[in-house]
């Protein structure tokens, strides 16, 4: 990949910071709608993590929350 989403880390549960991963975010919802639109709501995601979190890290539950709004929004 490239560029900024290198950069944006993700608070996990325990605390931890990891890498966004699109992929995984893929895999999760890969079966639940057709790939086209698993794509687009990753990329739709991670368009608002580069707007939304410039001063401080999202942690799991929002990306779970933009997840969800998504799949509700186009699924």
């Amino acid at each position: 990949m490239g560029g900024i989403m290198d950069k944006i880390l993700i608070v996990k549960r325990d605390g931890e910071l990891e890498l966004f991963n699109p992929e995984k975010l893929l895999a999760k919802i890969n079966g639940d709608v057709k790939p086209e639109l698993a794509l687009m709501i990753v990329n739709d995601i991670e368009k608002e993590l580069e707007k939304r979190f410039v001063d401080f890290y999202p942690n799991v539950d929002n990306l779970k929350d933009m997840l969800e709004k998504r799949l509700l929004l186009f699924g």
